[in-house]
């Protein structure tokens, strides 16, 4: 098991966006916080298990500097999330 538990280090970004949100990195743990709800509302993403989810969370923290998840939070379930990819170009 990766023991990898956040996707990359809180202190990149501010948690505080305005009471009763906050926002923080993607944990390891999200899957059951509801990660995929707030993107059934953009598209169909298919029926995807936690094992599966974990598999990928694992692929993107092994990428140091690639992935950047964050989720927004209220009373412990997600209810937003944003994505930024750094590509690497020559």
């Amino acid at each position: 098991m990766n023991s990898v538990q956040i996707l990359f280090p809180a202190d990149l970004i501010s948690s505080d966006i305005g009471f009763p949100y906050s926002i923080r990195p993607l944990q390891r743990s999200d899957y059951k916080h509801g990660h995929l709800n707030p993107l059934h509302d953009l598209a169909y993403i298919g029926d995807i298990t936690e094992d599966q989810w974990i598999e990928r969370f694992d692929y993107m923290a092994a990428r140091n500097g690639t992935y950047y998840i964050v989720v927004i939070v209220k009373d412990d379930s997600i209810v937003g999330t944003g994505t930024l990819v750094v590509e690497k170009k020559l």
